[in-house]
C-alpha cells in the first residue's frame, strides 16, 4: 500500500533549479533513509515532504490525498532535527508534552502518551530533568519521544545523529532502527553517513546534485550501482576505478600493456577499441596465490592497520593506476612493499566513461 507519493518533484531558488524532478513511491511501514553528499538536496526534500519548503512544482501526496498546499500541522508528520530544538525552560514531560497541550489535549491523555513513550525510550526516570541536565544521547531521545506522542503516520528524521560522538551514534542508530520496527511508522530518514544509511535502510535513495541516481535495496545498490557516482559513494573505502581499454573482441580489456582480463559473453562488444571505467571494490582485491590466473603487483605507500581489516594504499607496478586493497587484519604489509593482487572477474563493474552509467554484464 503506497503511503507516500512524489511526482515530479522540482524546487527553483529564484532561476536555480535545485530539485529535479524526483519520482518516489514510499509503502506503509518502510523505512526509507535518503544519502548522499551535502548539498545534493536531500534535506530540501525531506522539508518539502513536511510543508516547511514551498515546492515549485510537482505533486506530494498522502494516502492519496493531495497535500501541496497544505500546513505542515495537517500532515500528520513529526520531524526528529539535528538539533534537537527543546525548550530549556521546560523539563522532559512539559517538552514532550509541548505540543499535545497546543492541540487541547486532556491532561490525562498526555499522561498516557508520554508515561508509554518514556518507557519505549528508557525517559522514565529523566521526566522532570532540564535539557541542560541531559547528555546528547538523552537530549535525541526525547526529541525522539515529543515525536512519538504525536502518534504520527510519518516520522521525518533530518540528520538526527550528526551531534553525537561515534560510541553514541552507533548506540542511537540501534535504538531508532529498534524503535521504528516496534511502532512500524512509514519513516524517512535523511543522512550523509553511508554506513547509516546501509544498516537502516529497507529501501535506500541515493542522491546527487538533486537527482535520485538509485533507489532500491542496500545490497541491491551495492552489489549493482546503476552510476559511477554511486559506486563510489556507497562502499568503504571507496571504490577503485581505472581507465581501460576493451580489445577488438569486445571480450577483453586491457588493464595496461602488461594485464589483459578476459570476460565470457559479449556485453562489452558495442565498447570494442573505446575506453570505460572499471570499477574494483577493495574487498575484491586478495593476495594472490599460486594459481591465480590474474596476477598484478602494487607498492604500497600507505598503511591503516585496523584490527579486523588492514587497508593498504598504493600504485599499481606498471600502469602506475592508483589502489585501495581491503585486507584480513591478520595481513601485515608495510610501505615500500610490493603486493601480488589478484582477482576475480565477477566482482568487477563497469562504466560508460561518458554517462557515468553502469554497463550491464556481470
Amino acid at each position: 500500500m503506497t503511503m507516500l507519493e512524489l511526482k515530479d518533484i522540482k524546487k527553483r531558488y529564484a532561476n536555480t533549479e535545485v530539485i529535479h524532478g524526483v519520482n518516489l513511491s514510499i509503502e506503509k511501514g518502510q523505512f526509507v533513509v535518503i544519502v548522499g553528499p551535502s548539498g545534493c538536496g536531500k534535506s530540501t526534500m525531506l522539508r518539502m515532504i513536511a510543508g516547511l519548503e514551498d515546492i515549485s512544482s510537482g505533486n506530494i501526496t498522502i494516502h492519496g490525498k493531495l497535500v501541496n498546499r497544505l500546513p505542515p500541522k495537517s500532515r500528520n508528520i513529526a520531524m526528529v532535527f539535528q538539533n534537537y530544538a527543546l525548550y530549556p525552560h521546560m523539563n522532559v514531560y512539559d517538552n514532550m508534552a509541548y505540543g499535545l497541550k497546543m492541540r487541547k489535549m486532556k491532561k490525562a491523555d498526555i499522561k498516557v502518551r508520554i508515561t508509554k513513550a518514556a518507557e519505549v525510550l528508557k525517559l522514565t526516570d529523566l521526566l522532570k530533568r532540564r535539557p541542560k541536565d541531559l547528555s546528547g544521547g538523552q537530549r535525541q531521545r526525547v526529541a525522539m519521544g515529543r515525536a512519538m506522542v504525536r502518534e504520527p503516520e510519518l516520522f521525518l528524521f533530518d540528520e538526527p545523529l550528526s551531534n553525537l560522538d561515534a560510541r553514541l551514534r552507533v548506540d542511537m542508530r540501534l535504538e531508532i532502527y529498534k524503535l521504528q520496527r516496534e511502532l512500524g511508522i512509514t519513516s524517512i530518514y535523511v543522512t550523509h553517513d553511508q554506513v547509516e544509511a546501509m544498516t537502516l535502510a529497507d529501501v535506500l535513495v541515493v542522491m546527487n546534485h538533486g537527482h535520485v541516481e538509485q533507489m532500491g535495496t542496500p545490497l541491491e545498490i551495492y552489489n549493482k550501482p546503476a552510476t559511477q557516482f554511486v559506486a563510489s559513494f556507497i562502499g568503504s573505502p571507496e571504490m577503485n576505478f581505472l581507465d581501460v581499454k576493451v580489445c577488438g573482441d569486445g571480450r577483453t580489456i586491457k588493464l595496461n600493456d602488461q594485464i589483459t582480463l578476459p570476460f565470457a559473453g559479449s556485453f562489452l562488444d558495442q565498447y570494442e577499441r573505446r575506453q570505460i571505467v572499471l570499477g574494483i571494490r577493495p574487498e575484491a582485491l586478495h593476495i594472490a596465490e599460486k594459481n591465480d590466473a590474474i596476477q598484478f603487483a602494487m607498492r604500497v605507500d600507505l598503511v591503516e592497520a585496523l584490527g579486523s581489516d588492514t587497508i593498504a594504499y598504493g600504485r599499481m607496478v606498471h600502469g602506475d593506476a592508483r589502489l585501495v586493497v581491503k585486507l584480513s587484519g591478520h595481513i601485515r604489509t608495510h610501505v615500500g612493499e610490493v603486493l601480488t593482487l589478484s582477482l576475480r572477474p565477477s566482482n568487477l563493474h563497469f562504466f560508460d566513461k561518458t554517462s557515468g552509467k553502469r554497463i550491464i554484464g556481470l
